[in-house]
């Protein structure tokens, strides 16, 4: 059983069942006239439905509870210092990053002077102006192509100059121009079979 008090008092059972069956929660929603709202007569279902009922506004002011942070000096201190190692640390690793791109940048060039160093002076025109290095061996057209690529950057070429592969053997943690220089010296040295044996392959036909 549900008792309550107030302007709409439920008793009894949701149906009936009880003494007093016409206060059952469900008679009292949808069949008790006798309940009034400030809109009209009726039971709380026409009241909620009916076209003459009129919302009831809440005005809900929101309550703002504002807090004083008291700090100490000691947590002052303390903030400023964190702010300082913060600044230091930051300093420290762009610093770093400098000092790695400027080795960086120094290996890259003393590996480009390598790789031109073993090249001619048409190879190394062809390097400058297409980023790609010729090597002939013994034909009229270039039997391989380096280019200036990390991966697949052996290009192979049949007798009429037309290319057919391209092969991948890739070197880490060094510049790229010294890469090319190896690769270069593997195949003008004629050991380019020991070279393409530890490679992968592309057809390009």
């Amino acid at each position: 059983m549900v008792t309550g008090t107030g302007e709409y008092q439920v008793r009894g059972a949701w149906t009936s069942g009880t003494t007093d069956a016409t206060n059952a929660v469900w008679s009292t929603w949808v069949y008790d006239t006798n309940l009034t709202a400030s809109s009209g007569t009726g039971c709380v279902w026409n009241v909620w439905v009916g076209s003459s009922a009129t919302p009831i506004m809440y005005d809900i002011t929101p309550y703002v509870v504002s807090a004083q942070l008291e700090l100490t000096q000691e947590d002052l201190d303390a903030m400023e210092e964190a702010r300082v190692r913060a600044r230091r640390e930051h300093e420290e690793m762009r610093a770093r990053i400098a000092q790695r791109a400027k080795e960086q940048a120094e290996a890259d060039a003393k590996a480009e002077e390598l790789l031109l160093s073993l090249l001619n002076e048409e190879q190394c025109k062809e390097y400058s102006e297409k980023k790609q290095i010729p090597i002939f061996c013994g034909g009229e057209y270039p039997a391989f192509i380096l280019t200036k690529e990390r991966s697949y950057n052996v290009v192979e070429l049949d007798a009429r100059g037309k290319r057919i592969k391209r092969h991948c053997v890739q070197t880490v943690g060094v510049p790229l121009a010294d890469q090319l220089a190896a690769q270069f010296l593997y195949i003008a040295s004629g050991h380019y079979q020991e070279l393409l044996a530890v490679a992968n392959h592309q057809e390009l036909r």
